[in-house]
């Protein structure tokens, strides 16, 4: 609704039954677009939602820069399956 529109992007701000939701949405989205120096707009009108994402092309960085996996149990290149993980942290 249009009366909604100046909140929806608040933190926690949530029209969702309780406990169906965490309203964290939008905020986070729109504080990572403003961190590549975008932005993310909503529309007025319509039904449902509807919104413009806008990202400078070239923004950020190189895609390998802070990408790499860390090195901890359970990355995509270890070896060992999640449940296996489970069962060393309970019988350690």
């Amino acid at each position: 609704p249009p009366e909604l529109a100046g909140r929806i992007f608040e933190p926690f701000f949530t029209t969702k039954d309780p406990g169906k939701g965490t309203g964290l949405g939008l905020s986070v989205c729109r504080m990572l677009a403003g961190r590549a120096g975008g932005a993310l707009t909503c529309l007025p009108g319509g039904e449902g939602g509807h919104f413009v994402l806008e990202i400078p092309a070239g923004a950020g960085t190189k895609a390998s820069d802070g990408l790499e996996s860390p090195d901890v149990p359970g990355n995509a290149d270890s070896p060992e399956k999640p449940a296996d993980l489970g069962k060393k942290g309970l019988t350690s």
